[in-house]
């Protein structure tokens, strides 16, 4: 009989007592438990931070019995300690200070019940350091800390009250430092680092094991253990698709696998794969549980190329130095999960390059249509069909009925990237024809240059080049820099084409065959 699927919950004691489906991550928690100390990790939403934690608060609540078949149950002795576990999904920090002040007190009051014991001080910093003291007679304290980031991330627009917010609890954690002879073992998640560094400057000992390879598999679901233990569902689902399970296997990977953070162990969305399961049917599960509002409003407010939205390359030194004020829009689609690493390169003795990349089929449709809703005067149901238009268009040799739909699709979008300028268009261009699935690359390097666009069909390849001014200009920079030189090998009708005149009330063109 197969096991219930645990969609949307997050502790391990549901999970376990009502027969729902467990992936052991045991082996992960004993390595922590072990070796003790302060821990922090980021990981995106719907990866498994709240059940983790509940996991531990079981371990370390003594809860035995409930780990009888996992792989952990004779490798510790489950010693009890009392568990502080704050969670910020639950604490109200919006509105005004005192409701965020008033919100944690009521946590720490409730905490402070749970295990009989007083709290005479008023001011969160205090209680909570007066909590732990009055706990630590009874054993070593453990803390977790669940989407530490929530206050801020929550007003990442709003600068005034993100650091408003960041003021608030960095000094709350503060109080941990001088708390270390009564803590056994801390943790702390969130979805970015953005106040990490200067939340904690004064927690030194804490250790980030983000990118850590001893916990890159810790969350999500890798390969192996989706074959393993979602075998029955696999078998059900291809039967129920009227697919093979080979086949079914393909499409999980291509469109949920794909997430890393050591750019070795992949692995897949856990919310996507239970979902997927339950539905019987590809769709986009994760992406829809919350749109990136806040990650579209700074890819606008700092003109983020989108020709980067697929693939970018980065030193390891951003991923350590995050202010609010300055938060480079990569590193937030890296956090957020849009982005994940590809590749991990040794440049020099101190210098890593990680090259980022969209991790699969739901992430990468999902955030295009996200896009060019926000971006278009529209919705994507709108804005699509002339879209392949435009593409049908170019695969019939229609150029004048492609640069008809194309002007009426251009004058649609406001003028809120790059205002006059080649990037704007060629981002644009890009984004529309990503939608709808067409084979495209853009910013393609040659010897002598980089082209605007690549545009592959069966039969054909059109280079394209976008120029604010007369298309002539960019037919001849195409010819004169040979950009076509690249595609003589693959036997297929090359086609030069330039668009440009933006300013004019009518887009022009040059085209030329090879």
């Amino acid at each position: 009989m197969k096991k219930k699927l645990p969609i949307g919950i997050q502790t391990i004691e549901k999970i376990i007592n009502e027969n729902y489906l467990y992936v052991d991550k045991t082996e992960y928690f004993y390595k922590l438990v072990t070796e003790g100390g302060y821990y922090f990790i980021s990981r995106p939403r719907r990866f498994g931070k709240s059940l983790t934690l509940s996991t531990l608060k079981a371990i370390f609540k003594g809860k035995k019995e409930l780990f009888k078949d996992q792989w952990i149950y004779n490798k510790i002795e489950f010693e009890k300690h009392p568990v502080i576990h704050i969670d910020f999904n639950k604490i109200n920090h919006g509105k005004n200070m005192e409701t965020f002040e008033n919100s944690l007190k009521e946590m720490l009051l409730t905490h402070a019940k749970e295990y009989n014991v007083t709290i005479k001080d008023t001011t969160p910093k205090d209680m909570f350091v007066e909590l732990v003291t009055n706990l630590s007679e009874i054993n070593q304290v453990v803390l977790l800390v669940d989407e530490y980031d929530k206050p801020i991330i929550d007003y990442i627009t709003d600068e005034e009250k993100a650091n408003e917010n960041k003021d608030f609890i960095s000094s709350f954690y503060e109080a941990i430092k001088g708390l270390d002879e009564y803590l056994k073992f801390v943790m702390l998640t969130g979805v970015t680092k953005i106040a990490k560094v200067s939340i904690f400057s004064k927690l030194n000992n804490l250790r980030d094991i983000s990118m850590s390879r001893e916990y890159a598999g810790m969350f999500g679901i890798t390969e192996e253990e989706l074959y393993s233990y979602f075998d029955k569902y696999i078998v059900d689902t291809a039967i129920y698709l009227k697919i093979t399970e080979e086949e079914l296997k393909i499409n999980l990977k291509k469109w949920y696998n794909g997430y890393s953070w050591d750019a070795l162990v992949k692995v897949y969305n856990p919310f996507s794969i239970l979902s997927f399961f339950k539905e019987m049917k590809f769709s986009n599960y994760w992406f829809e549980t919350g749109t990136p509002s806040f990650l579209i409003d700074q890819m606008k407010n700092s003109n983020y190329d989108l020709t980067n939205i697929k693939e970018v390359e980065l030193e390891d030194y951003v991923f350590s130095s995050y202010d609010i004020k300055k938060v480079k829009v990569s590193c937030l689609m890296f956090q957020t999960g849009y982005l994940t690493i590809a590749e991990e390169n040794q440049f020099m003795e101190d210098i890593t390059l990680y090259k980022l990349r969209v991790p699969n089929y739901e992430v990468e449709k999902s955030l295009m249509n996200h896009i060019l809703d926000v971006y278009a005067d529209g919705t994507v149901e709108e804005t699509k069909p002339p879209y392949i238009k435009m593409l049908r268009a170019l695969k019939d040799n229609k150029i004048k009925e492609f640069i008809k739909t194309l002007q009426v699709s251009f004058a649609s979008i406001p003028y809120t990237l790059y205002p006059k300028k080649e990037d704007y268009y060629h981002s644009i261009f890009f984004l529309m024809m990503s939608l709808i699935g067409a084979n495209i690359e853009v910013e393609v390097l040659t010897d002598k240059g980089r082209i605007d666009g690549v545009l592959e069909f069966d039969d054909k390849i059109y280079i394209i080049e976008f120029k604010v001014g007369k298309a002539i200009e960019g037919i001849k920079q195409i010819k004169e820099r040979k950009y076509f030189e690249k595609y003589l090998n693959h036997k297929k009708e090359i086609i030069l084409l330039a668009v440009g005149g933006f300013d004019e009330k009518e887009i022009g063109y040059e085209v030329e065959t090879i």
